[in-house]
């Protein structure tokens, strides 16, 4: 059997990544899901703030497995805040993924030139190695309880933070030990494929949230023009009447409404723009949060003063 690939095939795999998800690993992706993905693929860091059940954690699934088999030599890591959460959500696909082009991808040999296990999954860390040299890892979320000094050792070329509001919410690891290990040397840093990458996913929260920080400041270098950042967003809304691979369209297939109604009514306003619609919205109905308009009418009346809080009575 021939196991020459024309550089020319190379070239399509490599410079479209919703083809070469296709053709390695078998998945057909709906029109939205392939902007997302091309978004990480062409851009070095990138934030995704979509809402749920918009298939994120396959597309990042799909974008760490396409980096390491056509990019030789390549160390991703994906970090969630718990590991627990990675092992169902992000794991399982290296399971459930049997397109014969993506197995025979994965292996390799030890230094001894032994058969190495395709993947393993210790206490600390689970990882996926491949035959080109490159690895996919995800660690236990210790850096969480401990500013990530246990991630201290790692150099990754590219990093993925999976629910990084939840990190942010709960420490300053992702700034303070994270981002510093995305340094392992690329072909060429200044490129758009070879360089390395950083990518946040988590649906979007309130303006209020301690991540909404990280986020402002992402979309602020994007709209000044710098073409290696993408902030971006989707929702269940955006699913096509295209076919899947199930005969039935993307919308009937993955958009289960009666469920998405009940978390509508479940989830307030400014929560439901951002877990369900994947905006970064306001908390409450105005500018302001109803405490912070309360507190600042309580410290006018302090003051003597009688606060127009109204239109009409100004």
């Amino acid at each position: 059997m021939n196991k020459v690939i024309f550089q020319a095939v190379w070239n399509a795999l490599l410079t479209d990544p919703v083809f070469a998800a296709r053709v390695i690993c078998g998945y057909e992706l709906d029109a939205f899901q392939a902007v997302r993905l091309r978004y990480f693929w062409w851009t070095r860091r990138s934030m995704d703030s979509s809402g749920f059940s918009t298939g994120k954690t396959l597309v990042d699934w799909l974008f760490l497995a396409l980096c390491c088999i056509l990019i030789p030599n390549q160390h991703c890591g994906v970090f969630y805040p718990y590991f627990e959460t990675g092992k169902q959500s992000f794991w399982k696909y290296f399971r459930e993924c049997q397109h014969p082009i993506f197995r025979a991808q994965l292996g390799g040999t030890d230094e001894k030139g032994d058969e190495m296990e395709l993947t393993t999954r210790g206490s600390a860390c689970y990882r996926a190695f491949y035959r080109n040299g490159s690895e996919t890892m995800m660690p236990a979320p210790g850096h969480i309880r401990d500013d990530a000094a246990s991630q201290s050792s790692l150099r990754l070329n590219s990093g993925l933070f999976e629910e990084w509001t939840h990190v942010d919410a709960m420490s300053d690891s992702i700034d303070h030990q994270l981002i510093e290990r995305v340094t392992r040397p690329s072909w060429n840093q200044h490129h758009p494929i070879w360089g390395n990458h950083l990518t946040f996913t988590a649906p979007a929260k309130t303006e209020m949230h301690p991540g909404a920080t990280r986020y402002r400041t992402m979309r602020r270098e994007m709209e000044g023009g710098d073409p290696d950042v993408a902030c971006f967003n989707f929702s269940y809304k955006d699913y096509s009447n295209l076919a899947c691979h199930t005969g039935k369209s993307y919308r009937e297939q993955y958009r289960i409404d009666t469920i998405l109604m009940a978390l509508k009514q479940k989830l307030g306003r400014a929560e439901f723009m951002g877990e369900g619609l994947g905006i970064w919205a306001k908390s409450g109905k105005g500018w302001f949060t109803e405490e912070a308009l309360l507190a600042c009418m309580e410290m006018g009346r302090q003051r003597g003063l009688r606060p127009v809080m109204d239109r009409a009575e100004g």
